[in-house]
């Protein structure tokens, strides 16, 4: 994964692009999941400060259309809050399916999504 800017002021974008590699063919078309996740969010009720969940490439190549070996860059945007604390901040992805809401779990992880390195907001 890509994460720019870094760091970013809160009321910007964050930008976070995946490189997904096909293992297998799937039968389910996943939405992929982008969080940032930081201290308490009032406004959330839990770590939550910014996300974006839409199917690979703006849904412009679905998960079943995937084939074993294939690498697809996914391009995300996050709106950082105005009025977001400064601080460091952490980026989740995933995938679930839309239609029932289980996420695929990562392989040998035991947990269902995975964290990235570090961003900074600070104050505009």
């Amino acid at each position: 994964a890509d994460v720019a800017p870094s760091p970013v002021q809160s009321g910007d974008r964050l930008r976070v692009i995946l490189y997904w590699r096909a293992l297998a063919e799937m039968d389910v078309p996943y939405t992929v999941f982008v969080h940032l996740l930081g201290p308490y969010n009032p406004a959330t009720g839990g770590t939550l400060w910014a996300q974006d969940d839409s199917q690979p490439m703006h849904g412009g190549h679905p998960t079943i259309r995937w084939q074993p070996g294939q690498v697809v860059p996914d391009r995300h945007e996050l709106e950082i809050p105005e009025g977001t604390p400064p601080g460091v901040y952490q980026v989740e992805v995933g995938l679930y399916d839309a239609s029932t809401g289980q996420r695929l779990p990562v392989d040998g992880t035991g947990t269902d999504r995975l964290l990235f390195g570090e961003v900074q907001v600070t104050a505009p």
